[in-house]
């Protein structure tokens, strides 16, 4: 299968809703599916990206969403949020530790 075959398939996917396309702070682009409710935690170093959901989130996140209606007058179809750091891998490279 040829890559312009792969690259058709996820705009087919991005224009359905199926996936949304991120751009990477390094320029690259990510897909991801609207599955579970979650976050994005990023490395800052090596571009890493995590996953992050927990118990709750989903209120949370409808919440967060519902508050910035209200503030800004904005009718809200969506979110995406990021959260930026140095992943466990790096931080043990760069000898970092996490103060806590």
């Amino acid at each position: 299968m040829g890559s312009s075959t792969i690259y058709n398939t996820l705009n087919t996917f991005v224009e359905h809703r199926l996936v949304v396309e991120l751009q990477n702070g390094d320029g690259s682009t990510h897909y991801d599916y609207f599955g579970t409710p979650h976050y994005h935690a990023i490395c800052t170093n090596c571009g890493k990206i995590v996953d992050v959901t927990y118990p709750g989130f989903d209120k949370d996140e409808k919440n967060l969403e519902e508050r910035t209606a209200e503030i800004s007058g904005y009718m809200i179809s969506g979110n995406h949020m990021e959260v930026y750091g140095l992943c466990p891998e790096c931080q043990a490279k760069l000898g970092i530790t996490q103060k806590k």
